[in-house]
């Protein structure tokens, strides 16, 4: 998604010549934020390497920011992870998604 949401961000600034605002970035891995805010490598990461890095470079330009959030509040994860009644009422929720409610005469949409 970064890569996309970076091309993306660049063709309207060229459109509309206007500087946008750093893209949040909600991340529930605490080990990916610890290894863009301190780089570290060691053989265990080492293919994480070259991405951890790009990210890196990105928030240091002022380009991304990555923002950890508890994975029961992860939206994303209604559309990717099995879940619970209580967990999908809650992400709907977030997601702004109502209910549609037909008239009892039969009408719809």
């Amino acid at each position: 998604g970064v890569q996309e949401n970076i091309w993306i961000k660049y063709l309207i600034e060229e459109l509309y010549n206007n500087k946008l605002d750093p893209t949040e970035f909600n991340v529930e891995n605490k080990g990916l934020i610890d290894k863009i805010n301190n780089f570290g490598s060691n053989s265990k990461t080492k293919h994480l390497d070259i991405k951890t890095k790009w990210l890196r470079d990105l928030k240091l330009k002022n380009e991304i920011t990555v923002k950890l959030v508890p994975s029961d509040n992860m939206i994303a994860d209604a559309l990717t992870k099995s879940s619970n009644s209580e967990s999908l009422k809650r992400l709907k929720a977030r997601c702004f998604l109502v209910s549609v409610i037909f008239s009892s005469n039969g009408g719809g949409c």
